[in-house]
């Protein structure tokens, strides 16, 4: 006899475990940690060397810059030259007749320069004298001589003045300011030679100016730094020789300065108008 039983079917189930995202990474931290300790000891040995010489290292030094003060000299100077520049120079006068601005001034060059060339584009050539002869006074006594700048500078102001004596002073001064050696620049030596030459053409003596002129340019020969210096005489020249009806030097001066500054505007200017003086308009 036979017994029958019943049939179960067997239902296979899967189930799907979640595994929250904080224990994977918990997870993935703990195989990279197991992964590391599974290196090589030499490997392990140069890293621990890197992290101890990271934090052994001393920190990166702060480098402090002290500015140096300014003297007095130096701030009574900037501020007269913004003056100046600002075409305020009855304004600069007056502050350089401060007494912190005349103190300085009689021992620096370029404030007694300065303080010369304002005073006399305002017409204070009187006060310009005393001036120079306190700086004068006081360069003797620390047995300096007087720079050239100056001197011109202080000649210039006498060839402002109406009288027969500043006139005579001045060609003095300018004589000293062209024979002196105080370490001038090639520039301020060009720059003397054509104020004096100037001077000479406008007192009538052509002979000595363009000896001047000439001078001015022989100077600054070979140099490089006193281009524009050297094309303001070569054109003071030719506007000389130009008065004088002498065509054909003028044009060559003129030519001069062009090859000596190509961006002096002044000198294009007027040998243009001397071109057109001529009827040379194409030539202009």
């Amino acid at each position: 006899m036979t017994s029958s039983m019943p049939t179960t079917a067997m239902v296979s189930v899967r189930t799907r475990v979640v595994v929250p995202a904080a224990s994977r990474r918990l997870g993935n931290a703990t195989t990279s940690a197991s992964s590391s300790l599974r290196k090589s000891p030499a490997a392990n040995a140069r890293r621990n060397l890197v992290v101890v010489a990271s934090a052994e290292a001393p920190p990166t030094a702060t480098k402090t810059t002290t500015e140096t003060p300014r003297s007095k000299e130096s701030i009574v100077y900037g501020e007269a030259s913004r003056l100046r520049r600002a075409g305020a120079l009855r304004k600069c006068a007056e502050y350089l007749r401060g007494s912190d601005a005349r103190e300085p001034s009689t021992t620096s060059r370029r404030l007694a320069t300065l303080r010369v060339d304002v005073l006399a584009s305002i017409g204070c050539v009187e006060e310009a004298r005393e001036v120079m002869e306190g700086h004068r006074n006081a360069m003797r006594v620390r047995g300096k001589a007087v720079g050239m700048v100056t001197l011109c500078a202080w000649a210039n102001a006498e060839a402002r003045a109406e009288k027969a004596e500043g006139a005579s002073l001045a060609r003095s001064l300018y004589r000293e300011a062209t024979s002196v050696s105080d370490g001038g620049t090639v520039k301020d030596a060009c720059d003397c030679w054509t104020a004096f030459g100037k001077y000479e053409e406008s007192h009538g003596r052509l002979k000595k100016a363009r000896k001047c002129f000439k001078t001015a340019l022989d100077v600054v020969t070979g140099s490089t730094n006193a281009s524009e210096s050297a094309a303001i005489a070569a054109h003071s020249w030719a506007l000389l020789e130009a008065r004088e009806k002498d065509p054909r030097r003028a044009r060559e001066l003129f030519a001069h300065a062009v090859e000596l500054c190509e961006t002096h505007v002044a000198n294009y200017t007027a040998w243009a108008s001397f071109e057109c003086a001529r009827g040379q308009r194409e030539r202009a």
